[in-house]
């Protein structure tokens, strides 16, 4: 008996017109109008992600002093009276390994400076030498003279 007054009950409340969502008070507006397709919202979060994450990157050109090992990336510190505290950059970054190249180069006592990218949390996007010196042949520096006759 119970089972039956219970099963009107709620199948009278699902049937009932007053279940339609209403708007809030004070607004005039349809919800069609303020409704956004998914893509579009999309579309404005990637847009906005893009131009954000490029302009608010900063820049330090020093010497590297120490590279830490951590379990998700490196820590880096480096020798400059501007920027204190550690850089990190994460393992997730393009070219992780050609980056920690650059930076222990960096760090050697004959090493050249480096510039790296960062954003607001420190946080390491590029990293670029100020001098290259790849392409410079090491036989360059020696004055082997000439051939005796």
């Amino acid at each position: 008996m119970l089972c039956l007054i219970l099963s009107l009950i709620l199948t009278s409340q699902a049937q009932s017109p007053s279940s339609k969502p209403t708007l809030p008070t004070g607004s005039s507006e349809s919800p069609k109008t303020t409704a956004k397709t998914g893509t579009q919202v999309y579309e404005e979060e990637e847009n906005s992600t893009g131009k954000e994450a490029d302009s608010k990157l900063k820049s330090l050109t020093a010497k590297v002093k120490v590279v830490r090992d951590d379990g998700e990336g490196r820590e880096v510190f480096f020798t400059s009276d501007k920027v204190t505290g550690a850089f990190y950059l994460h393992r997730s970054v393009e070219h992780f390994g050609t980056l920690i190249k650059l930076l222990e180069e960096s760090k050697k006592p004959m090493g050249q400076s480096v510039t790296i990218q960062y954003d607001d949390n420190q946080n390491i996007k590029s990293v670029k030498n100020t001098e290259a010196r790849r392409n410079e042949d090491p036989n360059k520096k020696w004055d082997f003279g000439e051939v005796p006759p």
